[in-house]
């Protein structure tokens, strides 16, 4: 399922249609909320918005983070 959705988002992604993501993906949360690729390409629609969404953004970015700590290129 998440192949398909990050598909499909990527066409909107294309087209600068960040609002459709979120409509997309607030349609799967129930499915897929468990998922860190979706929680990071959530976060990425939310922060991409003109309306600037960083609140949001990071509340799916922060728990990413913090599991992949050692990991990260600093």
């Amino acid at each position: 399922y998440i192949p398909v959705l990050m598909a499909q988002a990527s066409i909107y992604w294309d087209m600068k249609n960040y609002a459709a993501i979120e409509k997309l993906f607030k349609k799967s949360f129930e499915f897929c909320n468990d998922h860190d690729v979706w929680k990071l390409n959530a976060g990425h629609v939310l922060f991409m918005q003109e309306n600037t969404k960083y609140k949001k953004a990071i509340e799916f970015y922060e728990p990413i983070v913090r599991k992949y700590y050692d990991n990260v290129i600093i």
